[in-house]
């Protein structure tokens, strides 16, 4: 198992221009080797730092993602005008559901 100690030192942070204060840090303790390799992996990938990589991770599970229905409607308006010219009867779907059962 490892232990990483976390710590942001860059005065440029985000949080730290809105709040005017260092930024929290916090030490992960006991984490699997396996799971390191994944974390250390992915920050080579997207050619972070495995602090930033971590923080980007958290990031993207803890902070509520903004959901803009026009565009999801619009994106499966598009998908379904992508298939209006596959025609598909009752008697189609019948058909596939029975090939191959006896």
């Amino acid at each position: 198992m490892l232990t990483i100690a976390l710590t942001c030192t860059k005065p440029e942070t985000i949080l730290q221009l809105i709040w005017g204060k260092k930024m929290p840090s916090f030490t992960v303790k006991n984490i699997p080797e396996d799971l390191y390799g994944k974390l250390k992996l992915s920050a080579k990938h997207h050619r972070r730092s495995i602090n930033s990589e971590l923080i980007a991770c958290l990031e993207n599970v803890l902070v509520p993602k903004k959901f803009d229905l026009e565009d999801y409607l619009a994106n499966a308006q598009r998908i379904r005008r992508s298939f209006s010219n596959f025609n598909v009867s009752d008697e189609d779907l019948q058909a596939a559901k029975n090939s191959g059962r006896q």
